[in-house]
């Protein structure tokens, strides 16, 4: 990254929505121990139950034992499986976080789509 980039990104809207995202963070642990309670969402365990299967499903589907130049091929039954789930997730987890007590505006129509292609690509592929 040169310079001129860099300068352009701290000076971006994006960067300063991030560093407001960051310092905000910050502040909301100030004062708390990392052994302190705090109320778990049930978005939030939505989708560390999520994490939860994913992770199982690795035992589900070993890793074949193979050349790995490129990676092992038993990723692409973990990740195909991943991303088949991932719109629904997606769904559930947007329908949890517009529901009435969380006081959240509802996501548009498309929007579990769109993140569930952002999901999946984001496991690799």
């Amino acid at each position: 990254c040169d310079q001129r980039t860099l300068q352009h990104w701290k000076l971006s809207a994006s960067h300063a929505a991030l560093m407001q995202f960051a310092n905000d963070l910050a502040e909301a642990v100030v004062g708390r121990a990392v052994s302190d309670t705090c109320e778990e969402r049930p978005v939030i365990g939505a989708l560390l139950a999520e994490f939860d299967a994913m992770a199982a499903w690795i035992d589900e589907i070993p890793p074949i034992q193979q050349a790995m130049r490129y990676g092992n091929k038993a990723f692409k039954a973990w990740h195909a499986r991943m991303a088949e789930r991932a719109p629904a997730l997606m769904a559930e987890l947007l329908e949890q976080r517009a529901a009435p007590e969380s006081g959240a505006p509802a996501a548009p129509a498309d929007a579990a789509a769109e993140l569930a292609a952002y999901v999946a690509e984001a496991f690799g592929s």
